[in-house]
């Protein structure tokens, strides 16, 4: 817990440090446009790059959560079989195309044999939880900001 803290604290000073260099360069640039006397067009140039960006950020965030609660629905609409449902399906198909790949000899990351001649197939053990709807707008927000 207190590695979390230390490392949050780390985080936060880094991102002032970075917001402080920007946050002067804008006053630099305010400071120049009003000495030339166009303090107007840099106000309306950052403006528009700020609704830019949240528009494009908001429509980022609205495709991106379509496209997670559609894979819901479809991966809800397939029921679970034994092996858990979606992400257990997946690893076991993946489970599944190593063991014929090694069938055939061909070791993926090694090539044929594997190190010191080890073959079988590589087994994944993932659980992931399932992260609810709070948790699937939360990875599409962070991914849109991406």
């Amino acid at each position: 817990m207190r590695r979390l803290g230390i490392a949050t604290i780390v985080v936060v000073l880094l991102a002032i440090v970075a917001l402080a260099g920007v946050g002067v360069d804008l006053w630099t640039d305010a400071i120049w446009f009003r000495s030339v006397g166009f303090d107007g067009v840099f106000w309306t140039r950052l403006g528009t790059q700020v609704l830019l960006f949240v528009g494009v950020g908001i429509l980022a965030v609205l495709v991106l959560a379509g496209n997670v609660l559609l894979a819901g629905r479809l991966a809800a609409a397939h029921p679970a079989g034994p092996d858990g449902g979606g992400v257990g399906r997946w690893r076991e198909r993946l489970s599944e195309a190593t063991r014929d790949l090694d069938r055939r000899g061909w070791e993926p990351w090694t090539g044929p044999g594997g190190p010191a001649g080890r073959r079988g197939p590589i087994e994944f053990e993932a659980e992931l939880p399932d992260p609810g709807p709070l948790g699937l707008a939360a990875i599409a927000v962070i991914g849109g900001l991406v």
